[in-house]
């Protein structure tokens, strides 16, 4: 993973998008994932440019490992999680094997929920967000869901390099460059009305 991948924003306004994904039961709270922006943009401010300074300065870590299927064998669709380990530190765990794009994407879709909920980071909390992921059941938790996937595509991709470069190269090349899985790109040019060309 890309350590460095931390960007200072070219302009804090640039950042944001649609608060609610057409057709969903649940809306997020739009104003939860600007908090979390905004922490983020301060602790840029502070000369906090890496991935592991983001996450001390948030007293969380990151590892990764094999996750093992429970009983229904379908853990296949979960990318990472998160917890409280000890001393009130948040520990992200993702799924050895999987791109760059869904590390990253993954890392920082946890980082919003750490930010946004550590409330509900309890071990119960987690095994039942987990499970319910696994299952792809729509559940109470979705709209969380939906706030730490904001998040990270926020976090990611910024409005102003994405309309630069969305002519210039390909879909897959734009992926790369941002370091996010394709279909969360495109939810991301959808949000900031970006035109993707490929």
């Amino acid at each position: 993973m890309n350590k460095q991948l931390l960007k200072k924003p070219d302009d804090a306004s640039e950042v944001g998008g649609p608060s609610v994904w057409g057709g969903n039961p649940y809306v997020m709270d739009q104003k939860n994932v600007d908090r979390a922006i905004e922490q983020i943009h301060a602790l840029a401010k502070d000369s906090v440019t890496s991935i592991d300074d983001l996450l001390s300065a948030v007293n969380a870590s990151y590892v990764f490992a094999d996750f093992e299927d429970k009983d229904d064998g379908e853990a296949g669709n979960v990318l990472a999680f998160c917890k409280v380990v000890q001393d009130g530190k948040s520990e992200i765990v993702i799924r050895d094997g999987l791109s760059e794009e869904e590390q990253c994407f993954a890392l920082f879709h946890e980082l919003g929920h750490i930010l946004m909920h550590k409330d509900a980071l309890a071990p119960e909390y987690a095994d039942n967000r987990v499970s319910t992921a696994r299952r792809g059941i729509n559940s109470d938790m979705f709209a969380i869901d939906l706030e730490a996937s904001e998040f990270a595509r926020r976090i990611l991709v910024n409005k102003t390099e994405l309309e630069k470069l969305a002519s210039t190269i390909s879909l897959g090349e734009l992926a790369k460059h941002f370091c996010l899985p394709v279909d969360h790109l495109i939810k991301a040019a959808v949000d900031y009305e970006v035109s993707l060309s490929n």
